[in-house]
């Protein structure tokens, strides 16, 4: 697992790209609502020849986790470069929780070294801003890591190809 929520993959696959292309629009709804979209589809997104931009889409909703991929031409293969990441905000709130964190662990710092606490009480007052930093990135990794594994599994049986989770060496944004 990386520290960072962002993750890379490619698919290879010896189907042209039209094919790649229709395969993906067949299971994608187009966005229709702020609310999200209407239909029975596994994403919701946009896909064309300069590549792809996709949610899952979730019980309710589409996911927060967004999958931008380009296709690639290589020796009668094509293949997709899919980066995934969340939406810019959700960084921006984990940059916050970050810094909350060191907040509570400098407010925490003086009592430990003037109050003379005993060993035990040192050593929650330390650990307060580490659990806060753990839970907070917790809330933030784990939904991402489970719609990864979700949507790899949806695309190989999309594809019924294997998914190579080795890095995408030049995704663009």
């Amino acid at each position: 697992m990386k520290i960072i929520p962002i993750d890379s993959f490619e698919l290879k696959t010896n189907r042209p790209k039209k094919d790649l292309i229709q395969i993906f629009n067949d299971s994608i709804d187009k966005y229709e609502t702020i609310l999200g979209s209407s239909g029975n589809k596994l994403f919701t997104g946009n896909v064309d020849d300069k590549g792809l931009k996709l949610h899952r889409k979730a019980f309710f909703t589409v996911s927060n986790v967004f999958y931008i991929g380009k296709f690639v031409n290589s020796q009668g293969e094509s293949i997709i470069k899919v980066r995934v990441r969340y939406y810019y905000p959700v960084y921006a709130i984990l940059l916050f929780w970050i810094c909350i964190s060191f907040l509570i662990a400098k407010g925490i710092y003086p009592f430990i070294v003037n109050e003379g606490f005993t060993f035990f009480g040192n050593t929650i007052l330390v650990l307060i801003p580490i659990v806060f930093f753990g839970i907070g990135y917790l809330l933030i990794a784990v939904p991402f890591y489970k719609d990864l594994k979700k949507t790899k599994k949806l695309i190989k049986n999309l594809f019924n190809i294997d998914v190579n989770s080795e890095p995408a060496a030049s995704v663009d944004r």
